[in-house]
């Protein structure tokens, strides 16, 4: 998260889970299970919250690509970097 918030980029970033990568020729939509959403929504943000100041202003979205269920991060403009 501090690699995404300190990034020299314009607008958002972006952090999707349930995709596994192992390069640009292999990348598998592994999806989430619907239950595990809410929880991984909650984790993030509680955790988020917890080590990284100032706040990061995030936005947590799940999506169905393909038949499989992720979730995305986004984490738009930070007015301040992350100290720590």
């Amino acid at each position: 998260m501090l690699g995404l918030a300190n990034a020299m980029v314009d607008g958002p970033r972006y952090l999707i889970l349930g995709v596994r990568d192992n390069g640009p020729a292999e990348r598998v939509l592994v999806g989430i299970a619907n239950d595990e959403i809410a929880s991984a929504e909650a984790c993030y943000e509680e955790e988020i919250e917890r080590y990284i100041e100032p706040v990061l202003p995030i936005e947590l979205h799940s999506l169905e690509l393909d038949g499989s269920m992720l979730l995305m991060l986004a984490l738009n403009h930070c007015s301040e970097p992350p100290i720590c």
